[in-house]
């Protein structure tokens, strides 16, 4: 399991990537992605084999908040079920 964590700035983000996401053994599956604005919303669905062999299916939404005019995230929260 990964820890809850915030993180700021590139570096920060493409190090918790690189070091955490790496020793997953996972498959992710978009499901749906929706805008509105400046916003978007990619639905998804991780499937995963626990400690104990049983498999295991999080459901999430990321939500990203685009700068105005840009392709660049200035916010993002992910929510998971």
């Amino acid at each position: 399991m990964i820890a809850a964590a915030t993180l700021t700035g590139r570096d920060a983000i493409l190090g918790f990537m690189n070091e955490e996401l790496a020793k997953l053994d996972m498959q992710q599956e978009i499901s749906a992605i929706s805008e509105h604005g400046d916003f978007a919303t990619v639905y998804v669905a991780s499937r995963s084999t626990s400690e104990d062999g049983l498999e295991q299916i999080v459901n999430w939404a990321d939500l990203f908040q685009f700068s105005p005019g840009t392709n660049t995230i200035c916010g993002h929260v992910s929510l998971s079920a």
